[in-house]
């Protein structure tokens, strides 16, 4: 219990306090003491001269879809409303607290892609609900 009394006495508070010369102290010792606690490691990163990780290259396939005419049809019109649905958001100016329903219309676009038949369950299962 001392441990949360004295990071209580010397972080909580002065960060919540009034004073700014408390608050920035408090700040400093804070980020001193993340500094010395967290590593930062990156995929390059090396001990000894070696590398702490190995991966794998990287490969990427491209694979280009063929729509029949219907298919091609829906993903026009998805592509379209998702297009109008950002825009409103992009308007709005809310892009940033809409980042999840933006990657969800984006998440239903490769759906649409992938699987036609599956997506139109989704989009049935969305439109009751």
């Amino acid at each position: 219990m001392i441990v949360g009394f004295r990071f209580s006495r010397d972080f909580t508070r002065p960060l919540k306090g009034n004073s700014e010369g408390l608050k920035s102290k408090a700040m400093r010792q804070l980020q001193a003491l993340l500094k010395a606690i967290l590593l930062r490691r990156t995929k390059k990163s090396q001990i000894d001269g070696r590398p702490i990780l190995n991966l794998p290259e990287r490969t990427t396939n491209a694979c280009h879809a063929s729509f029949s005419e219907d298919e091609a049809a829906f993903y026009s019109a998805l592509e379209s409303r998702t297009q109008l649905q950002f825009n409103k958001f992009l308007k709005a100016g809310t892009v940033g607290r809409n980042y999840s329903n933006i990657l969800v219309l984006l998440l239903r676009l490769r759906q649409a892609w992938s699987v036609f038949s599956l997506y139109c369950t989704l989009l049935y299962d969305d439109l009751r609900s």
